[in-house]
C-alpha cells in the first residue's frame, strides 16, 4: 500500500519523492455514497476515456462540479420518472510516487509517449497503422496510454490538461478555450481519503 498522510508529514518524513494531492470527482449523490460506503471506486474502461483505464478525477473542484451537473441531467433525461438525480462531488487524496507518474504536461514525457506509440505502429502490419488513424482522437488517446502502460507497467497515475471548448458549457461567453487537467489513477490502491464536498 501507497502511504497516505497529510502532504506535511509527507515532506518531513519521505525521503522518495511522492505526488501526493487532493483531486476531485464528479458523480451523482446516490453513487457518491454507495462510493464512500464501499470505499470503492468503479473502474473506467470505456475505450473512449482519453487517459486509459482507471479512475478519473479533476485538478479542480469547479470541473468535478460541472461534471456532476452533466452527469445529473443525463440521468434525469434517461432514469426514472420522479427519482431525483442530485449532483455530488467527491475529494480524494491520490498518493504516488513521482517516478510511477505519467504527466504529459511535461514535453519530454509526452515526447517519449509520442516516439513510443510511433516506433510501435511501425512495427505493426500497415493495415493495423491505418486502422488506427482512422481512430477518433480520444480512442487515439486510450489506445496509446494502454501501448505506453504494457512496456512501462510502473506507471500508476497519468496527467494530462485537455482545451475544452467553452461552447459546450451553455450561458458561457468566454472566447477562451477552458484548460480542464484531469487524472486516472490506473490503481485503486493510490486512492485515499474519500470525502463528500458541500
Amino acid at each position: 500500500m501507497y502511504p497516505t498522510p497529510t502532504v506535511t508529514q509527507t515532506i518531513i518524513t519521505l525521503s522518495i519523492e511522492y505526488i501526493i494531492e487532493k483531486y476531485y470527482h464528479g458523480t451523482i449523490l446516490d453513487s457518491a455514497e454507495k462510493i464512500i460506503r464501499s470505499g470503492q471506486f468503479q473502474c473506467s474502461k470505456n475505450p473512449d476515456e482519453w487517459l486509459g483505464i482507471g479512475y478519473y478525477f479533476f485538478a479542480h473542484k469547479s470541473h468535478a462540479k460541472i461534471w456532476a451537473e452533466r452527469r445529473s441531467r443525463d440521468c434525469r433525461n434517461s432514469g426514472k420518472a420522479g427519482h431525483e438525480y442530485t449532483p455530488a462531488i467527491l475529494s480524494v487524496i491520490l498518493s504516488c510516487p513521482d517516478e510511477q507518474v505519467l504527466d504529459l504536461d511535461d514535453p519530454d514525457q509526452l515526447k517519449s509517449l509520442f516516439n513510443e506509440v510511433s516506433e510501435g505502429l511501425e512495427r505493426t502490419s500497415s493495415s493495423l497503422h491505418a486502422d488506427f488513424q482512422k481512430l477518433p482522437k480520444p480512442k487515439k488517446w486510450f489506445y496509446a496510454i494502454e501501448f505506453y502502460r504494457q512496456t512501462h507497467p510502473e506507471i500508476k497515475m497519468t496527467i494530462y490538461t485537455f482545451s475544452v471548448n467553452p461552447k459546450k458549457y451553455k450561458g458561457d461567453k468566454r472566447i477562451f478555450d477552458y484548460k480542464q487537467r484531469q487524472i486516472c489513477a490506473h490503481e485503486h490502491r493510490i486512492i485515499s481519503n474519500i470525502r463528500k464536498e458541500a
